[in-house]
């Protein structure tokens, strides 16, 4: 069994690669080069998201201020039974 496994092992070591084999560590190395840029882009983007978020908190807030009501309560010369009238 070990001579087969033997002679096995040998037919391969003689073999020659495949041409679609050649230049594949420079290609893995390459993707695995621009996924941890993009890893390194999105966490900069999460830190100044977090940095933009605890400044926003921090600064004091404006009183909030009401429209008038007019336009809902008075006769406004939009309003559509005055559209309709003319």
């Amino acid at each position: 069994m070990n001579d087969m496994l033997d002679e096995r092992l040998q037919g391969l070591a003689a073999a020659h690669a495949p041409v679609a084999l050649d230049g594949l560590e420079a290609r893995v190395l390459g993707a695995i080069t621009e996924r941890r840029t993009a890893t390194r882009m999105a966490g900069y983007a999460a830190a100044a998201a977090l940095g933009v978020g605890i400044a926003s908190a921090a600064l004091p807030p404006r009183a909030a201020v009401a429209a008038p009501p007019a336009p809902l309560l008075g006769h406004s010369p939009l309003a559509p039974s005055a559209l309709l009238l003319e």
